[in-house]
């Protein structure tokens, strides 16, 4: 009967023992879950930051000198401009 009792004990101890070992895994599973979305966050703020101040401040000035090389064939001091003559050595 002493042999019944102690198996059932120990049956009831490793079923909690499973119990909490699964609570255990969908916590560290939520905790994973939670640090990823955080990295994903951060990562779109950086994108977002990046695009604001270095990509479209960038974009704009490379628009600025695209226009002023095409305004240099309307010029009329481009045969002795040596601004062109770089331009050209720089193709």
């Amino acid at each position: 009967m002493l042999q019944i009792i102690l198996a059932a004990l120990a049956l009831i101890g490793n079923c909690g023992w499973l119990v909490s070992g699964k609570k255990y895994r969908q916590e560290v599973r939520a905790a994973q879950a939670e640090a990823e979305q955080k990295e994903f966050d951060v990562s779109k703020e950086y994108v977002k930051e990046f695009r604001e101040n270095i990509a479209k401040p960038l974009q704009e000035e490379v628009q600025k000198l695209r226009a002023a090389i095409e305004a240099v064939n309307t010029c009329s001091h481009r045969d002795e401009c040596p601004v062109v003559d770089r331009l050209h050595e720089i193709k």
